[in-house]
């Protein structure tokens, strides 16, 4: 978080230093349920500073390295490579951001105070700008979803975990960030808007 800029930091909510982690098991695809939000079949959690040096040597954390994968066949076998820490990209630039039509209409549903010619208005305007989302890696904004729209519902309080942490397309994560991030889908990191800290995975296959 100490290389993410500002206004980043105020969105996420969880100041300015610490390490955002996702995980996703690569195993038997499809057996794991991993398009579920917390399904088991990932997870994301947030590490306080001083607690980093702590998550990258323990034990449990390190057994990861050498654990087996499980080839079609389900035999075992070793990794054709170690796993490795991904390079932190700087963020390269900051662009206004649309939600696709779907999600906008819902967002706008949110505000009975604008009338149709407000809700046309602003449907045009997105159009105008380009109505989809962004595409490829990036923290913020309105998720890409390659499906039909899937916020999962907070675990500690019910609401829907519409903050968008960070969206990850596979097909571009390989050159952003040195790893193909899944086979063909994206995945989206959601928030709670109260629990900051209640983050979770949303993957689909595009």
């Amino acid at each position: 978080l100490a290389q993410m800029p500002e206004e980043v930091q105020e969105t996420l909510r969880l100041g300015d230093e610490g390490l955002i982690q996702v995980y996703m098991c690569y195993n038997n695809e499809g057996e794991c349920e991993s398009w579920e939000a917390f399904s088991g079949a990932h997870c994301v959690r947030f590490v306080e500073e001083d607690e980093m040096e702590e998550a990258r040597t323990r034990e449990d954390v390190t057994h990861l390295y050498t654990l087996p994968t499980v080839n079609e066949d389900g035999e075992e076998v070793e990794h054709a490579e170690p796993f490795r820490e991904c390079p932190i990209s700087r963020v390269v630039r900051f662009t206004q951001d649309y939600p696709k039509s779907e999600e906008l209409s819902q967002a706008l549903d949110c505000h009975p105070e604008l009338g149709e010619e407000e809700r046309e208005a602003i449907h045009e305007h997105a159009w105008e700008r380009r109505q989809s989302p962004s595409s490829g890696l990036y923290i913020g904004g309105w998720f890409n979803w390659c499906q039909g729209i899937e916020y999962p519902d907070c675990p500690e309080c019910g609401q829907t975990m519409n903050g968008t942490v960070l969206n990850i397309e596979s097909l571009d994560s390989e050159g952003q960030i040195g790893l193909m991030f899944g086979d063909c889908g994206t995945a989206e990191i959601c928030q709670c808007p109260t629990h900051e800290r209640q983050m979770t995975m949303v993957w689909a296959c595009c």
